[in-house]
């Protein structure tokens, strides 16, 4: 090896001669190339000069011949350098690469590198009339339509490395894209699955975005539920993101069926009217639809503008596994007390709830009157509304909140009430005797959080902190700030109910 490194020494000492002679020519060779360009005729090259004799024009073609020719050897003289400093430039960045301290990391730095390297560095965030940010908020990596990330296609060594770390496969996101959804659909049946990737998780807790929004899927009317898949077992969670096509929870369930492990399902635009697609006279589920696929759900996150498919999708069963509910409503969505009452019977042992919508309508089906909600699981409760609904009297919170009483309630965050008024908390906390850790008012304008002072709603959600023993009254300006919402969704991806 010695002997055939010296070797190489001398052919480069001996190339690096050869250059250093060419440069050293190259003053004699301009002042040449200067000399023979500089004829009589320069100084009226650069005019409208035309020389006006035969004998004037034979003796310049000879000098506009000899010019050419010298630019062609110019010109090949240069591609040759240009090539061979290319060749020089590539072989320098190799030898580097085998000194780099990069190529000395140790592979447990080096896959720890690559989880947050090989994320997203943007995240999906919802559209602007969601008021509750996607649960998926956090950063994950997306596969190409081979299942691999780029870190895997760098080298031997990383692709090594990046296929021996599980926690690099843990958060996946799925974008398949038509080239012309309009015109081509995917039946759900054949959809791919990254069975791949899933396997190099190791059975570690897997999560999955589907982001269907530049695809077009159908139910396989020839098949009825994919059977479940010994190679979905670690998917705990997916996030389903539709904004175009009409496309229901029944006929996703035909693609769903096949993780049996699912506990975690967030629903972004798809259709949950489920008594409409079976017929309101049908008994529902329908008959060999995977019953125990809503037994195992324990986290539903749902975003509509449809707020009555709510209603009817929650009143189909018994959710007694369901843990938390977020509901994001939009698009002029009110609540009316039926769906609460819905919700507190069919989920009995919720313990989450949080509630985006534009405003409480005091007039819609039922009356808040005579609706009594009592739930002794609920911990977490969550109302935020369009505060410029709020002057309405016919839209204020005080009905929703008189109608419940929540006595295990240690989190309260709601929309914060116009001019500082907290009568109607004051009443909701004196009726459910709870005893809360923390009360966070969101949408609070930039005045009262840069005045507290003389904020009123500094000064009433003080009082209510100190009347009722409130650990910590927080005031922010969106719900995503608030640290008891942060905590809940973080541990979404955790598997971990409160």
């Amino acid at each position: 090896m010695a002997y055939i490194i010296e070797e190489v020494n001398t052919e480069m000492l001996s190339a690096s001669a050869a250059l250093q002679a060419i440069a050293k020519l190259l003053p004699d060779l301009a002042s040449d190339v200067s000399n023979a360009i500089n004829t009589p005729y320069a100084s009226y090259a650069k005019t409208n000069y035309s020389v006006p004799t035969e004998e004037e024009r034979r003796e310049i073609r000879p000098m506009i011949s000899a010019i050419s020719l010298m630019m062609a050897d110019m010109q090949a003289i240069s591609d040759t350098l240009v090539s061979f400093y290319k060749m020089s430039l590539q072989a320098r960045k190799s030898y580097l690469r085998l000194v780099s301290p990069v190529g000395r990391i140790p592979p447990e730095l080096l896959s720890k590198i690559f989880i947050r390297s090989a994320r997203k560095a943007k995240s999906l965030l919802p559209p602007p009339e969601a008021r509750i940010p996607y649960i998926r908020h956090h950063k994950k990596a997306k596969i190409s339509p081979t299942g691999y990330l780029n870190v895997a296609k760098v080298c031997r060594r990383w692709r090594d490395v990046a296929l021996s770390t599980p926690r690099l496969w843990t958060r996946l996101e799925i974008a398949p894209i038509d080239r012309d959804m309009w015109k081509s659909q995917t039946l759900l049946t054949s959809f791919p699955l990254p069975v791949e990737p899933l396997i190099r998780a190791m059975g570690l807790p897997t999560f999955l975005t589907l982001d269907l929004r530049g695809t077009s899927l159908i139910q396989d009317t020839k098949v009825d539920y994919l059977p479940v898949n010994p190679a979905c077992n670690s998917v705990r969670a997916i996030d389903i993101v539709r904004s175009c096509c009409t496309l229901s929870i029944l006929e996703l369930f035909q693609w769903l069926s096949q993780f049996g492990n699912l506990t975690h399902l967030l629903l972004d635009n798809i259709g949950i009217d489920v008594r409409s697609e079976v017929g309101f006279d049908q008994e529902w589920p329908p008959a060999g639809l995977p019953s125990l696929f809503f037994d195992r759900l324990t986290h539903l996150h749902v975003r509509t503008d449809m707020i009555y498919q709510v209603e009817e999708f929650c009143s189909t069963r018994t959710w007694g596994n369901l843990r938390s509910l977020t509901l994001d409503m939009y698009d002029g969505s009110e609540v009316w007390c039926t769906i609460l009452e819905v919700i507190f019977d069919h989920l009995p042992n919720l313990v989450e709830l949080w509630i985006a919508e534009d405003a409480v309508e005091e007039g819609g089906v039922g009356h808040w009157d005579s609706t009594h909600i009592t739930s002794t699981k609920m911990r977490v409760f969550s109302l935020t509304v369009d505060r410029q609904y709020l002057p309405d009297e016919g839209y204020a919170m005080d009905p929703l909140f008189g109608s419940l009483n929540l006595p295990a309630l240690t989190d309260l965050v709601v929309t914060c009430p116009l001019e500082g008024d907290v009568e109607f908390l004051r009443g909701f906390l004196i009726r459910s005797r709870c005893q809360l850790s923390s009360l966070t008012f969101t949408d609070v304008p930039d005045q009262d959080l840069t005045d507290a002072e003389s904020s009123l709603i500094h000064q009433a959600g003080t009082g209510l902190g100190e009347e009722f023993h409130i650990q910590c009254v927080t005031y922010t300006r969106t719900l995503k700030e608030a640290r008891v919402f942060r905590e809940a969704k973080n541990s979404w991806y955790g598997v971990g109910a409160r």
